[in-house]
């Protein structure tokens, strides 16, 4: 590495004052075609000005403002450069959402069959208490009711256990997506999801109960043993 420099004495004019803080470079405008003409050497032809950046208030919609100006200046291409940006981003969330869809729906039928496993098991673990609530005189709908109690406990523990890891998952997801695209985007909260959630939840709930008030109509408590 080394340091070069370069000293000339020359007259400059001074034609105003600068209030910047940083480091400002204040010259003709045509000093970017002077310097790689004369200093780089090259080409004047290769030198045409063929693109231009203008920057706009972020109220602004880029997209409709680059619209309005190829329609008065057809022989001109307008674009967003942040409209580009954004198709990316939606296009890797239309991606991230089907794999994350079809990841739920196997999730949730995974999820049902585990809970049908436990629900079996609560009943096999409980036989003894539905025939000692069934030999006090209890109806079946009542031991129906006991049993439908606990399960409806397990089901909104498990919902809101739910819900809470999936507003964790979006906040997380919304920083990886700040850090990787270099934006700070507004957390907001999808509620689809969380609807989805809520539906399985009610659904889950429904064919839980039809479960154990069929499997309770086939228990013969007057036998020994309850199966």
């Amino acid at each position: 590495e080394f340091l070069f420099r370069e000293y000339q004495q020359a007259s400059l004019k001074v034609v105003g004052l600068s209030s910047l803080a940083e480091d400002t470079i204040l010259s003709s405008s045509d000093w970017t075609s002077d310097f790689f003409k004369l200093k780089l050497g090259v080409s004047a032809f290769h030198l045409e000005p063929r693109e231009c950046v203008f920057y706009i208030d972020e109220k602004e919609d880029g997209v409709a403002l680059s619209n309005s100006l190829s329609a008065l200046f057809p022989k001109y291409s307008f674009m967003d450069p942040s409209s580009l940006l954004q198709e990316s981003i939606n296009e890797t969330m239309g991606y991230l959402t089907a794999v994350l869809s079809f990841a739920s729906a196997a999730l949730f039928v995974t999820s049902f069959l585990l809970l049908l496993v436990l629900s079996l098991l609560y009943l096999i673990e409980n036989k003894k208490e539905g025939k000692y609530f069934y030999l006090l005189g209890i109806s079946r709908e009542s031991i129906f009711d006991s049993f439908s109690a606990a399960m409806f406990l397990l089901l909104t523990l498990g919902a809101i256990n739910a819900l809470g890891s999936l507003l964790a998952i979006e906040f997380a997801f919304d920083e990886v997506l700040s850090e990787s695209f270099g934006f700070v985007f507004s957390f907001q909260i999808d509620l689809i999801p969380h609807f989805v959630v809520f539906f399985a939840y009610i659904v889950s709930m429904l064919l839980l109960f039809i479960f154990l008030r069929f499997h309770l109509k086939k228990i013969d408590y007057s036998k020994r043993e309850v199966v």
